[in-house]
C-alpha cells in the first residue's frame, strides 16, 4: 500500500515538472480550423482527455452489441475442435459400420431367399453332395 502512494507521487512529481518545463512552450493546430499561439500542455491534456473518452465509447458500444448477441461468437479453443473432429470421425466410423451391417444382413437375406426356393429333391441332392 505504501508503495502505490509513492508509485502515485512519483507520478505527481513527474506531471509537475513535464507542465513546468512546457508552460511557456507554444504552438499553432489545425483542427478544421488554424489556431495560433496554444499552450502545448493544454494540447496535451486534451489529447489525452479525447483519448479516454473515445476508448469509453468503444467500450460501452462493445458491451452493448455482446449483450444484443450481435457480435460473434469467441473463436473455438484447440481442444473443442479436436474433440468435434473425434466425434465426428466416430459418427464417420458407426455410418460405416450401419452400412456394413445393412449390406450383410441383405445378403444373407438373398441366400435365404434362394434357399427356400429350392425345392425339397434339389435341397436333398445338395446335402447328399455334402457327405
Amino acid at each position: 500500500m505504501i508503495f502505490g502512494l509513492i508509485f502515485i507521487l512519483a507520478i505527481v512529481v513527474i506531471l509537475a515538472f513535464f507542465v513546468g518545463k512546457n508552460l511557456d512552450n507554444t504552438t499553432a493546430i489545425w483542427f478544421f480550423k488554424s489556431f495560433e499561439n496554444k499552450n502545448v500542455v493544454v494540447i496535451v491534456f486534451v489529447a489525452f482527455a479525447a483519448g479516454i473518452i473515445f476508448s469509453l465509447i468503444c467500450y460501452m458500444i462493445g458491451k452493448v452489441l455482446k449483450e444484443n448477441q450481435i457480435v460473434e461468437p469467441q473463436k473455438k479453443t484447440r481442444a473443442e475442435k479436436k474433440l468435434e473432429k473425434e466425434q465426428a470421425a466416430a459418427k464417420l466410423v458407426s455410418e460405416k459400420a450401419a452400412v456394413k451391417a445393412a449390406k450383410m444382413a441383405a445378403k444373407t437375406e438373398k441366400m435365404a431367399s434362394k434357399e427356400s426356393a429350392k425345392t425339397p429333391v434339389e435341397i436333398k441332392e445338395n446335402n447328399s453332395d455334402k457327405k
